[in-house]
């Protein structure tokens, strides 16, 4: 199928990613922007049919390779994207953290932790819809 192909795909991308070589030509190539609109539409599948195997195996797919480029500035996105789309990934991430997914809210977790590391992304992050309150909400609430 053809969602079975897309997360076969990811899975070699993850790996990819691991070398800085391949993150490097991913970035020149333009593709990050690509992967976080791939993250976000993920996001809102995730949300519509909740349960389905494959979107959730390629969210958290998405988001291991986007935490990835935490690090760079402006996520190595082109001047004209960055802002729309990193402000759109930063609130995609705090919405995530309502799943009832255990595997993605582990992976947007981690996502999130990578990204605070550079203060712009730290502030993008904090502004997100309670992304604060949804943390604590977590902290207290959620049980193993």
């Amino acid at each position: 199928s053809q969602s079975e192909c897309r997360l076969r795909v990811l899975q070699c991308m993850r790996v990819l990613m691991r070398d800085e070589v391949h993150r490097n030509s991913f970035v020149e190539m333009g593709a990050v922007g690509t992967l976080i609109s791939l993250c976000i539409e993920l996001a809102k599948e995730h949300f519509a049919q909740p349960g389905t195997n494959f979107t959730c195996e390629m969210l958290v797919e998405t988001l291991s390779i986007l935490k990835r480029f935490a690090a760079l500035p402006e996520l190595g996105l082109c001047a004209s994207d960055a802002p729309n789309l990193a402000d759109d990934l930063y609130r995609t991430l705090c919405i995530l953290l309502a799943t009832r997914e255990a595997l993605v809210l582990q992976c947007v977790l981690v996502a999130m932790y990578q990204f605070v590391q550079v203060k712009d992304h730290m502030v993008g992050l904090g502004a997100g819809p309670s992304c604060a309150e949804t943390l604590l909400r977590i902290l207290t609430d959620y049980e193993p």
